[in-house]
């Protein structure tokens, strides 16, 4: 990124300011549509910015796999943010038809049934995945000072969001993590390396949803569906419904014994832990009722001391 190096002479400070701008009006400036879209385009990449160093890129909330009848998919409402850092939101239910992947590996031609692809069960297993994408709409005519014919006489005024389904055949894990090994001597080492920034997106980036097994035979197409391959933004509604499953009288018990939790903070409230940390952190050494007991007492104890000083 090319960079203007100043010298604040007064501070001693060094300073540097990178490329990115922000329109500065002032009262009578002449405006065009350049100014605009620097102003705008300003905004969206702060926000894209955002989005990617704070939340990261994944599944944000809802966007499930619903197997319906046939080869069809449906993809529930939901959110997500890409790698870009571009939020990508699903309004309603998207139905899908996998159908032509039944037919991509046994050779048959557009229109024709998946059952009549094979004489026997074939299956394909592939992962499906949104693209943020945008288009063009809402063309309005062209006022033209001087009568400028390089210039269509309409243009189009709006950029409608939106995104793109699509099958993706082995795409990364984002789960698989790179390994630390040999780069970092101790945990006191480890403890002064900074968090590392997000990498930049590869040319491919859609948000994986999970992994799509179709088996087309002589009946119908049939599919399974796996939250494989699907990673989550770690956002405040991921963390209120981990603790919401945590405290769960049916299976707040299992999670615990899953993740390997100790006997000694089965008592704590997970949803007290998100509302209040430090309260619910506080309980961990504490033995249950006893030493929520203890502590009124002592309040009332360094109370008349607090008093007669």
């Amino acid at each position: 990124m090319t960079t203007t190096h100043a010298h604040d002479g007064s501070t001693g400070l060094f300073c540097e300011y990178g490329t990115q701008k922000r329109t500065r009006y002032f009262h009578g400036m002449l405006l065009d549509d350049l100014d605009f879209i620097t102003e705008q385009n300003y905004h969206l990449e702060r926000q894209r910015k955002l989005n990617r160093y704070l939340w990261g890129t994944g599944v944000i909330c809802g966007l499930d796999l619903v197997v319906g009848s046939g080869a069809q998919v449906q993809i529930q409402p939901g959110a997500a943010i890409d790698c870009n850092g571009e939020l990508i939101e699903v309004e309603r239910p998207i139905t899908v038809d996998l159908s032509s992947e039944c037919r991509k590996d046994c050779g048959c031609q557009a229109g024709d049934k998946p059952e009549l692809c094979s004489d026997g069960e074939h299956s394909r297993e592939f992962y499906l995945g949104l693209r943020y994408a945008e288009c063009e709409s809402d063309n309005v005519a062209a006022y033209l000072p001087g009568g400028d014919c390089d210039r269509p006489a309409s243009q189009p005024s709006r950029i409608r969001e939106g995104f793109c389904v699509e099958v993706l055949d082995d795409p990364t894990d984002p789960c698989a993590l790179p390994s630390t090994s040999g780069r970092h001597k101790s945990v006191d080492d480890w403890c002064e390396v900074p968090v590392p920034c997000p990498t930049c997106c590869s040319e491919h980036h859609a948000v994986v949803l999970g992994r799509v097994e179709v088996r087309c035979g002589p009946d119908e197409a049939k599919q399974t569906y796996s939250n494989d391959r699907r990673e989550y933004v770690l956002s405040a509604p991921l963390i209120r419904h981990l603790s919401a499953a945590m405290d769960d009288a049916d299976i707040g018990e299992e999670i615990r014994r899953r993740l390997g939790i100790s006997k000694s903070v089965e008592d704590l409230s997970w949803t007290s832990l998100l509302c209040n940390p430090l309260g619910a952190i506080c309980e961990l050494g504490s033995s249950g009722t006893e030493a929520r007991d203890e502590r009124p007492a002592k309040a009332e104890q360094a109370a008349p001391q607090a008093s007669r000083a």
